[in-house]
């Protein structure tokens, strides 16, 4: 019991001193209800650790070649009417399925309201239908709200990662940079314009020599 409780404290040592100060008094006469207490503290602690730490692996996470040819990113407008959503998800399966003929397991979405929800929310209707396919989410930073189609999309993905804890400048450029590096082919969901984000995100596959497919809408 005592070298749990020094542990916890040696962890408390980084919290704050309200915390500490709970257990400065004595680890001898710590109950078992504090003990427990204790130990859901420090479990929240770990877990907010392991929070931060996966939020930098994105920015080192090491591009494996093997993993690159498998993997497709997807880039797309926001604004979609939601009368063509429909249809956008029939092209959508179509490049998804056709990407997977040709050896793609692996999907990135950046998981924005939109084009990217419209790809992910396709790569999980395949994945039901017995498609032995991984859906990763790629995020600009922690969002702390997101929509609930949005988080049940989430749900389904083997990993998440984000590129940094807040919003600032430049970080879904920064995003979208990580998936075209990650990826092989990218399928882009756009309209005439192709500007904002998506624009970036073309020019920048295309500097890196990526299979580039473009559903119109």
């Amino acid at each position: 019991m005592f070298s749990i409780a020094e542990i916890i404290i040696d962890k408390l040592k980084k919290m704050n001193d309200m915390q500490r100060e709970w257990f400065y008094g004595g680890i001898d006469r710590l109950t078992q209800e504090e003990l427990d207490d204790a130990k859901k503290i420090l479990e929240q602690w770990d877990r907010e650790q392991k929070e931060k730490t996966t939020l930098h692996i994105l920015k080192e996470k090491e591009i494996i070649q093997e993993e690159r040819n498998i993997t497709c990113c997807f880039s797309g407008r926001r604004e979609i009417p939601i009368e063509k959503e429909k249809k956008i998800k029939k092209l959508i399966k179509k490049e998804i399925k056709y990407a997977i003929k040709n050896g793609y397991k692996i999907f990135l979405s950046g998981f924005a309201e939109g084009a990217d929800l419209l790809a992910a929310e396709t790569v999980i209707a395949l994945q039901k239908r017995g498609y032995d396919i991984v859906l990763k989410a790629y995020l600009p930073y922690k969002k702390k709200k997101v929509s609930e189609r949005v988080k049940k999309a989430m749900e389904h993905c083997q990993q998440t990662w984000a590129v940094q804890e807040y919003n600032t400048r430049g970080c879904y450029h920064q995003r979208n940079r990580y998936m075209v590096e990650h990826s092989t082919l990218l399928i882009a969901i756009i309209d005439q314009k192709e500007g904002g984000g998506t624009a970036y995100t073309l020019n920048y596959a295309q500097k890196r020599d990526l299979q580039i497919h473009k559903i119109y809408f």
